[in-house]
Parts: structure tokens; sequence; C-alpha cells
């Protein structure tokens, strides 16, 4: 695995992981300044290695985190991965009353 980069394992992959489209994307990484970068992202078996220049360091990943994502990670059965993240940063809106 290159340096700054995190490996992702999935369970229930149900024969494989599938990426529709060119590679996986939708992936963006942190270092411990908490700016978020868009990152690639290549399959390894059950496994996603993500990366970035930006993030020689990261501590956290996140996989279609945003309004209206598009879904490129599927698992065997043809169900697509659900958005997640693996930090437990406050949202933007944290805190604030919205009406």
């Amino acid at each position: 695995m290159p340096a700054g980069a995190m490996k992702i394992h999935f369970d229930h992959t149900d024969g494989g992981l599938v990426v529709k489209g060119d590679k996986p994307g939708e992936f963006s990484l942190a270092g411990a300044d908490h700016k978020w970068y868009w990152a690639d992202a290549r399959m390894e078996g059950d496994t996603v290695i993500v990366s970035c220049q930006s993030v020689p360091n990261p501590v956290a990943v996140r996989y279609a985190w945003q309004s209206f994502p598009t879904a490129t990670l599927y698992n065997g059965a043809g169900l697509p991965a659900v958005p997640f993240r693996t930090d437990d940063l406050p949202g933007v809106t944290f805190g604030k009353t919205i009406y």
C-alpha cells in the first residue's frame, strides 16, 4: 500500500466488489487538520485503497458523503455500497437551528 493511503475492507461483498464506471469514485480523505480532499481509489479484492497527494497522513475517509452522490461501488449481488464515513467529526449543521 502506498504511503499516504488508507485501506478500507468490506464485508458482505457477495462475490466481490464491482465498480460501475471507469474507477471507484466519490472517495475523499482528510488528515489531522480535518480538511477534506477528493481522493483516488483502486480495488484489491474486497478492499479499496484510497489515496490523495494533498493528504500525506490520512486519518479519515468518506465515500459518497454528499448530496446526490453517484454510486460507483457495488457488491457481487448488484447492491450499491451505502455512503459512509470513518470519522465522527460534527457536521456543518451541528448545533445550528434549521427552520
